[in-house]
Formats: structure tokens, C-alpha cells, sequence
């Protein structure tokens, strides 16, 4: 076989353990088969390779922040006309959570326009 490259396709089976050890260490044996020309030879591997410096592994979490986002349809309403003492005909609003957060609580603040009047409004 010297000389002579050996592609992956033409390993097989082989198996062991592969350990890279806290203090940097990488230690190996394993064992298999290596087909040559029709001929299968068994090979078996044992390292243990020191490694002097230091190496630092990045191990990076990705965490999605709970977002709290809101539809509100209409985006406007018409009361129409209205004098002092009427009252508009009810008008719907749908509020959808269209965020990650599973529940929330929505409370309606309502600032009137100078000159209108709102005496109740419920969300």
C-alpha cells in the first residue's frame, strides 16, 4: 500500500473512540478495514497526540426574547357626526396577539380630542 493514496470510499467499518481530553490531549484507537484492489486489509489506529498551547471553544446559545406585539383592526373608526348628549351606534374592534408571548393583557387608555366627549370605552 505505500504510496498509494486511499480514498474514504473505500474505508469501512471502521469504529473506536475519539477523545479530546481537558488537558488538550487527542487520543484515538480505532480499528477497521482499509479495501485495496478487492483485497481488505485490517487496519488499527492508536494515537495520543499532545498539544501544547491553548484552544477555546465558542459554544453560542441562541435565545429568543418573549415579544409582545399587538393588531388592532379597524385602525380607525368613523362615529360619524355626533352632538352633545348622542351616542354613536357600537362600533367592533378585534385586538389579535401577533407576538411570542402566549397571553396578554390589554387596557385601553383613551385620550379625547379637544371638543369630543368619550363616557365608556371597554377593550
Amino acid at each position: 500500500l505505500s504510496g498509494d493514496p486511499i480514498t474514504d470510499g473505500s474505508i469501512t467499518g471502521i469504529t473506536g473512540p475519539i477523545i479530546v481530553q481537558s488537558n488538550g490531549d487527542l487520543v484515538a484507537n480505532l480499528e477497521g478495514v482499509v479495501n485495496y484492489d478487492g483485497t481488505d486489509y485490517p487496519i488499527k489506529i492508536d494515537m495520543n497526540l499532545d498539544f501544547l498551547g491553548t484552544s477555546t471553544v465558542l459554544v453560542t446559545e441562541i435565545v429568543e426574547e418573549p415579544i409582545v406585539a399587538i393588531s388592532v383592526t379597524p385602525t380607525s373608526i368613523d362615529f360619524g357626526t355626533l352632538y352633545p348628549g348622542q351616542s354613536s351606534d357600537p362600533a367592533a374592534i378585534t385586538v389579535t396577539n401577533i407576538g411570542t408571548v402566549g397571553a396578554i393583557d390589554v387596557t385601553a387608555l383613551l385620550e379625547p380630542e379637544t371638543g369630543t366627549v368619550f363616557d365608556y370605552l371597554q377593550l
